[in-house]
């Protein structure tokens, strides 16, 4: 896993890996206007692929349920991943994957019980996926600049 920081995904692009790219402000489009999106996430055919958080409107949810900004992030982060990793149709009825979290989510969150389902876990399992996202795999990505 990769994660980026900045507009420039190109500079964190590589092959076979996850990148995480967390901006301010919030989705440009949106399908639902009554809650912006707090990420959207684009796999590819090599299960790799990027997912994009948007801090704006992490913040906002987390301000409305009362909840460090950063534990949202995390999961919101997370979950992005887990539709790159599980694919596009990953939504759940509870859980980490669940489409559209509520009050309970959020709170389950801070208190570290909103997770991937046992379904779910077992075939990221089952890929070797909890071996490759190992610390050794999350290093920051900057965006090239001209000068460094």
């Amino acid at each position: 896993m990769t994660v980026c920081r900045g507009s420039i995904a190109v500079a964190c692009e590589e092959q076979e890996a996850l990148n995480v790219r967390i901006i301010s402000g919030n989705a440009k489009t949106m399908r639902d206007a009554r809650r912006p999106p707090l990420g959207q996430a684009f796999a590819d055919h090599m299960d790799g692929g990027y997912a994009t958080i948007f801090v704006g409107a992490v913040q906002d949810e987390a301000a409305a349920a009362n909840i460090p900004w950063v534990v949202v992030l995390a999961h919101a982060a997370a979950h992005e991943a887990g539709h790159s990793l599980l694919g596009n149709l990953a939504h759940t009825q509870r859980g980490l994957m669940r489409e559209n979290w509520d009050r309970t989510d959020y709170q389950a969150m801070n208190q570290n019980r909103l997770h991937f389902t046992g379904g779910q876990a077992r075939r990221l399992n089952y890929r070797g996926i909890w071996q490759w996202v190992s610390l050794k795999r999350i290093r920051p990505c900057y965006p090239k600049s001209g000068g460094t």
